[in-house]
């Protein structure tokens, strides 16, 4: 039996580039073949989609941690689908860390967005478009929000604040080979 506990709002799934948007981490069951049904609160509130689950290889003790699309990234996918027939993902975007640069002032370390790729040890981009975020998932919607195939990213290159324009490539769907 499980509680339905959230665990972790914003979870990246295991062996991930942190390059989309980032699950709910849950302990409700999610069984093979339902994945895909929603995942509501006690209230009624519908707070996303079942994706996956996580177990355990036998060897540590993690098992059945499910991960849930938030209806953050369902609403951005569905109004992806609906305006261009298709899902466009801004790519690549591979995070590398995050960094508390200054009291206030908050970025994240990449090794690649869109691109850029930094050319100097330790840029940390602080805007996307003007502007700032506090956190890695703030970042990520930043950058996912915007429609223009080119950003504006301000960076801290060695001291300075430095705006560099970044082109994304629409990432193309992996073919799945079908089983059956």
């Amino acid at each position: 039996m499980t509680l339905g506990i959230i665990s972790n709002p914003y979870r990246f799934s295991p062996n991930s580039t942190r390059s989309g948007y980032p699950l709910i981490q849950t302990d409700a069951a999610i069984n093979p073949g339902n994945s895909g049904g929603g995942l509501f609160l006690i209230t009624g509130e519908f707070i996303g989609v079942n994706s996956h689950i996580l177990n355990s290889d036998g060897m540590s003790p993690i098992n059945n941690i499910g991960f849930v699309r938030s209806i953050h990234a369902v609403r951005h996918y569905t109004e992806q689908i609906v305006k261009n027939n298709k899902v466009i993902v801004r790519a690549p975007l591979q995070l590398q860390s995050t960094v508390q640069y200054a009291p206030s002032l908050f970025g994240v370390q990449v090794q690649q967005l869109g691109d850029y790729t930094p050319n100097h040890t330790g840029e940390i981009i602080i805007a996307v478009n003007g502007a700032k975020f506090q956190t890695e998932w703030q970042f990520i919607q930043l950058v996912w929000s915007q429609t223009e195939p080119t950003i504006t990213i301000t960076v801290i290159r060695q001291n300075t604040r430095v705006n560099i324009p970044v082109t994304f490539t629409e990432k193309q769907p992996q073919n799945k080979q079908s089983s059956g």
